[in-house]
């Protein structure tokens, strides 16, 4: 019973502030997408009932920095990328 307790322990994301399972993540005080997006650990592959992931519980959050952390790899990878967003003005007719 106390290996169950044990993986169902909840916490906060220190980063973005949403909770999550601890189990479920590699660092401490981090859910897995922070510790994913700041230092490269493997994600939990979400799948979201209800506006939170039924694996690791978080809820989307994020914090600015991870926010234009991600902005910025995304266009440094996704330059000429033909799935890349498109803006309102740059659609082709």
């Amino acid at each position: 019973m106390m290996e169950n307790d044990e993986k169902r322990e909840i916490a906060y994301c220190d980063e973005c502030g949403s909770i999550y399972l601890k189990s479920s993540s590699k660092m401490e005080r981090l859910c897995p997408e922070c510790s994913h997006i700041l230092y490269g650990y493997e994600n939990c592959k979400h799948v979201f009932i209800n506006g939170r992931c039924s694996k690791c519980l978080w809820d989307g959050s994020s914090s600015i920095y991870t926010r234009k952390i991600r902005r910025c790899s995304y266009s440094v990878n996704n330059t000429n990328d033909e799935n890349a967003p498109v803006e309102a003005d740059d659609q082709k007719e």
